[in-house]
């Protein structure tokens, strides 16, 4: 998705929601800021946001610390270009990849 791969870090705006959910998975802000940033997208499902537009997407990324695990950033991409971070997660990798 090509406005990821312009996205700066002053783009991402991380919710309050987010916040709590970060410290309650042990996840954190840069690791977050990070994958939106930097690294490669390895899966993207569009879905509801405002009943106006799509304009939120599910992203998963590969976890760079834990080799089992994606970590899923769930975004809604404001109409400035901001990146509202909803919330975020690991999950088994295997949900991806199909072998």
């Amino acid at each position: 998705m090509q406005i990821l791969s312009e996205t700066t870090a002053n783009q991402i705006i991380i919710t309050d929601h987010t916040k709590k959910r970060l410290l309650e998975r042990s996840l954190d802000k840069e690791l977050i800021i990070d994958c939106l940033t930097n690294l490669e997208i390895k899966g993207m499902l569009e879905q509801s946001y405002n009943h106006k537009k799509n304009n939120k997407y599910k992203v998963f990324y590969e976890h760079p610390k834990i080799k089992e695990y994606d970590i899923i950033i769930v975004i809604g991409i404001e109409q400035n270009k901001n990146i509202k971070v909803i919330t975020t997660y690991i999950q088994n990798k295997d949900r991806r990849v199909r072998k």
